[in-house]
């Protein structure tokens, strides 16, 4: 592992459909989230330092999860949806993390039996074009 990066595998999120409920008040975390922040926490994650404060973040997102129909269709079942709800917990794990930080990111849909998403967050170069 790179110096500033960390691997983290957590259980497959849910859907930011699936995550929120919305009220006359405003929105609400839904039981399925809320399982679902219960599932991570009784993982083996623990909270990490976070050294990359003021620097640019690239994420590498693995989800591993039955992707594919028996018949090999593909699903409906928007990858960007899932990123959302686990760039939302990672403040719960990452000390001073915030998404602002992300500069780019990787994702991959690996079909499996496992219900997983591997993260690794590592420093990138920000690009700037205004110089």
């Amino acid at each position: 592992m790179k110096k500033n990066q960390i691997q983290i595998t957590l259980p497959m999120s849910v859907s930011v459909n699936v995550a929120y409920g919305n009220k006359a008040r405003g929105r609400y975390r839904t039981e399925a989230y809320l399982q679902w922040l219960i599932a991570c926490a009784n993982t083996d994650q623990y909270s990490y330092a976070y050294e990359f404060v003021d620097k640019g973040l690239h994420i590498d997102y693995k989800f591993y999860s039955k992707w594919l129909n028996k018949d090999d269709s593909i699903k409906k079942k928007d990858v960007a949806n899932f990123i959302k709800v686990v760039d939302d917990y990672l403040p719960e794990i990452i000390d001073g993390f915030d998404d602002k930080y992300i500069w780019s990111f990787n994702t991959e849909k690996i079909h499996s039996d496992r219900e997983e998403v591997e993260l690794v967050i590592s420093e990138c170069e920000i690009v700037r074009l205004d110089k």
